[in-house]
């Protein structure tokens, strides 16, 4: 499914991004290539200029704030890559070859510019360039640009985590607060446990029965959130503090779900997917995500206290 919404951000913020990167000071990046454009590509006929605001955890660039709103609209809470490509007009529409942008994630194409140039689909659908218009998409989708005959075509792609889920205010309040002071102060914590065999860090677990009623509540609301009929293959707790940051691994299953049991910490504790993600613990917070990706739980801060709840689960 191909997702397409028009005039997507207000008048003022489009003709804000629009002029801001039109501008003579505004840095392009000269790459060979436009089929996995980010790095240089010296079998790629075709080249374009880009410019990359966010890759890897990281913002790099100095113009990140200029998709506040852009980012609000998208509703994200996480992020593989944003970048913005620019690429010049042609004598003839040239085509410039099906590609897949990554695995199970979206793809958001913002077109900044209207042009004849479109975004083809390899089943034939035909998306026109329209300024202000956003499309979102399976990232494994085969897709290729086609370029303009009129002028320049400026465009940002922003890959977005699809088996990513982002629940906040989960549980209701009293649930939380009673959570938190169990697992904190009346549940027994078990030194020892690695990421995994080659973690210099060991931390604390406490395996949880299923069978108990709250327990058994909370997998069936799991259920119901994910809207997913599920295997539990395994339900704990972690308990980390400062220094205990765990080593990047992949579970075994298809989904993990971690909740985050204790206070929001402001700048430690994040759950963090390998290359992409950076996910800030936030307390009532639930994360689903595809278990076969590397990822770790970093350390607090002095004196803080880290719980996350996990359920490893298959799929039925």
């Amino acid at each position: 499914m191909i997702d397409i919404v028009d005039n997507f951000l207000p008048k003022e913020d489009f003709e804000s991004i629009q002029n801001l990167m039109l501008q003579s000071s505004f840095p392009w990046y000269y790459n060979n290539g436009i089929v996995a454009s980010e790095e240089n590509n010296p079998n790629d006929p075709y080249f374009q200029f880009v410019h990359l605001f966010y890759k890897a955890n990281k913002i790099n660039s100095d113009f990140y704030s200029l998709l506040t709103n852009f980012l609000i609209k998208l509703d994200v809470k996480a992020l593989v890559r944003i970048k913005a490509n620019l690429t010049g007009k042609t004598k003839e529409h040239e085509k410039h070859g099906y590609h897949n942008d990554s695995n199970n994630n979206l793809t958001s194409i913002y077109y900044v510019n209207t042009n004849n140039g479109y975004t083809e689909f390899e089943n034939g659908k035909i998306i026109k360039s329209i300024g202000n218009r956003m499309i979102t998409f399976d990232s494994n989708l085969q897709h290729q640009s086609v370029s303009a005959t009129d002028q320049i075509i400026l465009n940002t792609i922003t890959i977005l985590p699809d088996m990513l889920k982002i629940v906040d205010n989960w549980l209701n309040k009293d649930l939380v607060d009673y959570l938190e002071n169990y697992f904190l102060y009346r549940f027994p914590h078990y030194y020892g446990h690695k990421s995994n065999d080659e973690d210099i860090n060991s931390f604390y677990v406490s395996s949880l029965n299923i069978e108990d009623a709250l327990n058994n509540y909370l997998f069936f609301k799991l259920e119901k959130t994910l809207n997913k009929k599920l295997q539990l293959n395994r339900m704990y707790i972690n308990i980390q503090h400062e220094n205990m940051t765990g080593s990047f691994h992949k579970d075994d299953g298809d989904i993990t779900c971690l909740y985050m049991v204790t206070k929001t910490l402001a700048d430690s504790g994040e759950f963090e997917i390998k290359e992409e993600n950076k996910i800030k613990f936030v307390q009532n917070r639930l994360i689903a995500f595809d278990a076969k990706k590397e990822h770790r739980g970093l350390a607090p801060n002095k004196g803080e206290v880290r719980i996350t709840l996990a359920f490893k689960t298959n799929v039925l």
